[in-house]
């Protein structure tokens, strides 16, 4: 629908967009008429438009105000205060051009009390030069008797005069496609009827001509009735029908009307009573048809999969649910007897009747073993299922899969998505993080439940749609990556702080505490305090020392690593990570090593004398964030290069979002990556940011001296010294690539570019004429 600003876009004029047609410029300036006629404004006091404001304002005041005026989904509802705008601005859009804060109000607010449920999420922010330009997604409800749903998305260019400092030109660009925005005023957003008009206008969709003529019918027969009755009673005055050759044609189709209105409607109630009749015949439980739908079915009842329907049930929404073994179906309905929500949630022995037990369209997640359980699942949901319906895998399932899947049951008519969810057992049960990934039609059916299911922060729910096929997945394997990569960050912190530092137990619990006071406050930090605290049984020996230093895995760690190396995107530290989780394994190894070279005089580590213990806490911190940084960066940067890669069209921002509350990986630092990528979604590095830029230079020191300490007693901090390395070869300008190059172009005529000649032209060099290769074959090689 609407066509994306670019950030780096230069303004040289007026944002194009797709003309929207007469009809749709007709409902902006009909609307100012229709919202003044029917009351949907209060009448604004005529001094409001001639309000003073001082004669500037700075360019911070302008900001903060326009995006508290975004806060209030302004240029929706009408609602913002709108103090950074000249009185007599210029609002420009693909439905209306016209001056005057005041007229635009007025005319937002008549459009704004016409819905509901408004959905305003802003996604992109650039600043540059006298300019302002925002990305935006928008959604609301119509408040017509059918309850269509308008769903857009655009930017919007705010030009800033020189002199006030104020916004004098506001432009929008939206992708309007007429004939899609007119389909969508046609079709309610609720798939399941709750009203006539939603019944008709949903057969309109279908295409289904009986199912209309049966909503319309008594509409028909409204309209008819009063023609009917004109006829007879001048029937009874005059002996004849209604005069003329018009009202004649019209009194004959009315008796028609009424007598098909009249037929349609006693047949409906014939069938009501039949069904009234057998319902009372029935003995046995109440079918599906009888009882209330739920709206939403979850399979897969382990850990994951209880947690997840218990919380959609607390939400209020009903909910069936299956497992392949019963027992585990009957302990999800116990439980959710002992919350309460036994009445929320219904648990079924037969698929079948597990899939019948849901409204239409149907919407399924499954949360089984990624692989083949997920496409058995599949293959036995599909026999039951019909066009329309929906199913979400909530598994870490590998991308190609979903996609693989999408196209499979979309042979049958059926929507898939693939959605990552994170947040473990409490995450599951309390509001995790959700990257649903696939079709948009489909995640407008789930999106009223994901939302509320999701994590609550104070820029909205931790769920967002991701982008098509299986950009949900793709996401959710890459954050589990970046998990990875802080979780060993976090072991090395540690592994310094007790080896090198002689921290005790309770010292460690103390410095993780105060670290998750500040600018390290995350989950992974604050569940670490809580480890380091907690004691075994005796309760004197503390429980993280009996642990056997072996870390597991599931493989999405490895998959985010294989994809780093499939697109070219460096991720030292992620693959530090996945690197320590193998080494770990080798316990029996590394035991026999140690004893190796402990006679060869190679001791292990131990605490260094004189370290002040006050002054390593605070240089390890430093180089913790400071690698962080890194970790995050690549994760991000696998992310974006997929993205281009497949043109999934993910905004990066918004990942930084949702994963703000729920997942693993929530963090404090994750507003300030939302805020660089808002300011430049275009971003090529999260180092390169000013914010994220000048916060490791102020880090460096203490982070080259925790690696030096580290590396030169002894303890490995792979992940810290893949972060230093990654920052170091970042930022220089030169590094030793052209050595490297050279070699290859001498055992292999592989060329090289030069830095004397343009970039493009590719050279090659007999090195010796010994041993160096030379090949006129291989002159165009260069890879």
């Amino acid at each position: 629908m609407p066509r994306r600003i670019g950030p780096a876009t230069k303004c040289t004029g007026p944002i194009r967009t797709t003309y929207p047609g007469l009809g749709l410029k007709a409902v902006w300036y009909g609307a100012e008429q229709v919202g003044n006629v029917l009351g949907l404004t209060k009448k604004r006091q005529a001094a409001s438009t001639e309000r003073s404001r001082p004669q500037q304002i700075s360019r911070s005041e302008a900001l903060a105000s326009i995006r508290e005026d975004y806060t209030v989904n302004y240029f929706v509802s009408g609602k913002g205060d709108m103090e950074a705008y000249e009185p007599d601005c210029l609002f420009a859009d693909p439905f209306a051009g016209f001056n005057g804060v005041e007229r635009f109000k007025r005319n937002v607010s008549n459009l704004g009390g016409l819905m509901q449920d408004i959905q305003l999420e802003l996604t992109g922010w650039e600043e540059a030069g006298g300019e302002l330009r925002t990305r935006w997604r928008f959604s609301a409800v119509l408040q017509l008797p059918w309850r269509p749903r308008l769903a857009a998305a655009g930017g919007t260019t705010h030009v800033f005069s020189a002199e006030s400092g104020r916004v004098v030109k506001h432009i929008e660009a939206w992708h309007v496609e007429p004939g899609r925005v007119v389909r969508s005023l046609l079709r309610p957003s609720s798939r399941v009827p709750t009203n006539r008009w939603e019944t008709l206008f949903n057969a309109l969709d279908a295409g289904d001509g009986a199912g209309v003529w049966l909503a319309a019918s008594p509409v028909v027969a409204y309209g008819a009735a009063p023609i009917v009755a004109a006829s007879l009673l001048c029937k009874l005055a005059t002996g004849s029908g209604l005069p003329g050759v018009f009202l004649g044609g019209l009194e004959g189709l009315a008796y028609l009307a009424l007598a098909a209105a009249a037929t349609t409607e006693a047949f409906k109630l014939v069938v009501v009573n039949m069904v009234s009749v057998a319902g009372e015949r029935t003995v046995a439980a109440p079918s599906t048809t009888e009882t209330a739908k739920s709206k939403i079915g979850l399979i897969g009842l382990a850990v994951m999969g209880q947690n997840l329907a218990l919380n959609v049930a607390e939400k209020g929404f009903p909910i069936s649910v299956y497992n392949r073994t019963y027992e585990k179906t009957e302990a999800a309905v116990s439980r959710a007897a002992k919350e309460g929500l036994d009445k929320e949630l219904t648990g079924y022995k037969e698929l079948k009747d597990f899939v019948a037990s849901l409204e239409k369209p149907r919407r399924v997640i499954i949360l089984v073993k990624a692989g083949a359980p997920v496409d058995s699942t599949i293959d036995g949901l599909v026999q039951f299922m019909e066009p329309g319906d929906i199913i979400i895998d909530g598994g870490n399932e590998w991308y190609e899969n979903t996609e693989r899947r999408a196209a499979m049951v979309a042979e049958k008519g059926l929507l898939y998505m693939g959605m990552g969810v994170s947040g473990g057992e409490e995450g599951a049960r309390n509001g995790p993080s959700m990257m649903p990934g696939g079709t948009q039609e489909a995640y407008t059916h789930i999106k009223d439940i994901v939302e509320k299911v999701a994590a609550q922060v104070n820029d909205g729910p931790c769920v967002t749609f991701i982008g098509p096929g299986g950009a949900g997945n793709f996401v959710k394997m890459v954050h589990n990556g970046i998990e990875y990569g802080d979780m060993q960050l976090i072991s090395e912190a540690y592994d310094v702080l007790k080896t090198l530092g002689g921290l005790t137990n309770e010292e460690l619990n103390a410095a993780f505490n105060a670290w998750n006071k500040g600018e390290l406050d995350s989950f992974l930090i604050e569940i670490s305090a809580l480890i380091l605290a907690k004691k075994d049984e005796d309760g004197k020996t503390f429980m993280v020392d009996k642990i056997l230093d072996k870390t597991g895995m599931k493989g999405t760690g490895k998959w985010t690593v294989q994809q780093a190396a499939e697109l070219s995107v460096a991720a030292p530290t992620i693959e530090a990570a996945l690197d320590g989780r193998f080494l770990s394994g080798l316990k029996e190894e590394r035991v026999a090593a140690s004893e190796v070279f402990a006679g060869l005089g190679a001791q292990a580590p131990a605490a260094v004398a004189g370290e002040d213990k006050e002054e390593l806490v605070k240089a390890v911190a430093q180089a913790l964030y400071a690698s962080k940084i890194c970790s995050y960066a690549q994760g991000m940067n696998i992310i974006r290069a997929k993205s281009v890669e497949k043109k999934w069209g993910i905004e990066m921002g918004s990942l930084a979002r949702i994963w703000k509350g729920g997942c693993i990986i929530r963090a404090q630092f994750l507003d300030e990556i939302r805020e660089a990528y808002m300011k430049n979604p275009d971003l090529k590095n999260l180092l390169v940011d000013p914010n994220f830029a000048k916060k490791l230079v102020e880090r460096q020191a203490a982070w080259r001296k925790v690696v030096a300490l580290a590396i030169s007693n002894g303890v490995a901090v792979p992940g810290m010294t893949a972060s230093l390395g990654y920052f170091d070869t970042y930022r220089r300008a030169v590094v030793p690539a052209n050595l490297v190059q050279a070699q290859r172009d001498f055992f292999g005529s592989h060329t090289y570019e030069r830095t004397d000649r343009p970039s493009g032209e590719w050279f090659h060099t007999v090195w010796d004429p010994r041993n160096s290769a030379d090949s006129i074959t291989t002159s165009g090689y260069n890879n």
